[in-house]
């Protein structure tokens, strides 16, 4: 792959943005972000999914009838979820020309398809973390000055810190002592290789910064645990591009090279383009983050608001408020999709029809870490910093829901 496709790539996302009616782009005098998804496919791209947004639940918040993370690149992955999920429907009729059907009553994706991943700008996290080398001469010019014993101390301390950080991030390190009381002038914010909480001035989440879910998509593949066990082999992206002023260096270190997971060497390709998004903080020039997000799948578009569909109320009934997206609606999909069309293993073992929606809920899930995604999940976030302390800290999800049906 070439800057060249990644340029294509770039400018496919943000055309295909500028088109949009206003009704969906942030309003005058607020920024967003943007991410996508496009396929390749001989040559020629296609985009499949494209979301906006910079907001995340707090814990308190959360449900499986709502999107607890709302950052662009999240919703994207999301949304290309929902799509493959599609296509394997389609795959079973035969009718797929991305999916096709394995002799194990799973599906893979076809090898002629390739899906590329674009953001607008450096994700959240760790990727935005900038370190400069303190030059040889810096630190002879500290042991000079520091020459006397009352001031060893402090040469030692510079000779040993050859490191400084040139950006930062504002993402909490789940490594922290207190993760609620973290704040600007502790280390954690400009220290490297520790998982991170989203950023943000509201409730406290655990939910994970953008550099580490990426960095889970790198190595374990897109589709996630919901749909692992209806796949045979991983989905990975080709090529990650990234929008604006970014150090590559700094994001090959958050997602590829601060954890050894596999034997072979990881070969997808960073690629970084001007910052093209109309909408982008720094072609804005506003401090004011929308509320709304995009979504965004095969030319058919919504938005969202505090992970829910715009225009809902609070008070609605829960099918009413939720998107397509949410894990609710994903696995009530699976259920028909395994009940109508699908054979595997679980319907060996149970008949989807026969279940309720919460013991389905319950088989699926158990049949879900059967499929080794969950062990292969553990054994590479158990290599990241503060993944204990964010065990011990995660609340239990229920899917029971807030309002009547």
């Amino acid at each position: 792959m070439s800057q060249k496709l990644s340029t294509r790539i770039s400018e496919l996302c943000n055309e295909t943005y500028n088109k949009l009616p206003k009704s969906y782009k942030p309003p005058v005098g607020q920024w967003s972000n943007m991410a996508g998804v496009v396929m390749e496919c001989e040559t020629k791209l296609a985009l499949i999914s494209m979301a906006t947004g910079t907001k995340c639940l707090s814990e308190d918040k959360k449900s499986s009838w709502l999107v607890g993370d709302s950052h662009a690149e999240v919703l994207a992955v999301k949304l290309f979820r929902l799509f493959l999920l599609d296509e394997i429907g389609k795959a079973s009729d035969g009718n797929s020309t991305v999916i096709q059907l394995c002799g194990d009553a799973t599906y893979m994706v076809k090898p002629q398809i390739l899906f590329h991943f674009y953001t607008s700008t450096v994700m959240c996290g760790d990727a935005a973390i900038t370190i400069d080398e303190v030059s040889t001469e810096d630190v002879m010019s500290a042991q000079a000055v520091y020459t006397n014993d009352e001031n060893q101390n402090k040469y030692e301390q510079v000779a040993k810190r050859r490191k400084i950080a040139k950006s930062r991030t504002g993402a909490k390190s789940l490594a922290s002592d207190n993760l609620a009381l973290d704040s600007i002038k502790t280390r954690s914010w400009t220290e490297t290789g520790s998982l991170r909480t989203k950023p943000g001035r509201g409730g406290q989440t655990l939910s994970l910064s953008c550099s580490d879910k990426t960095a889970k998509y790198v190595w374990l593949g897109v589709e996630g645990g919901l749909l692992s066990p209806l796949l045979s082999n991983s989905v990975f992206f080709s090529s990650i591009t990234i929008g604006g002023d970014v150090n590559l260096n700094s994001v090959r270190r958050a997602l590829i090279n601060r954890v050894k997971y596999s034997e072979s060497e990881n070969k997808i390709q960073l690629f970084t383009t001007p910052d093209n998004f109309i909408h982008s903080k720094r072609n804005t020039k506003s401090n004011n983050a929308s509320n709304t997000s995009l979504l965004w799948l095969q030319n058919k578009q919504s938005c969202s608001v505090e992970g829910r569909r715009q225009g809902a109320t609070k008070s609605a009934p829960c099918f009413k408020i939720m998107l397509p997206i949410c894990r609710r609606a994903m696995l009530s999909k699976i259920n028909v999709l395994l009940s109508q069309k699908v054979s595997n293993e679980l319907c060996n073992s149970c008949d989807p029809l026969d279940l309720n929606e919460l013991e389905f809920l319950s088989a699926y899930y158990n049949f879900k870490k059967q499929s080794g995604y969950s062990t292969k999940k553990e054994a590479f976030m158990s290599q990241l910093t503060g993944w204990k302390e964010k065990q011990n800290q995660k609340s239990t999800r229920v899917f029971k829901p807030k309002h009547s049906e």
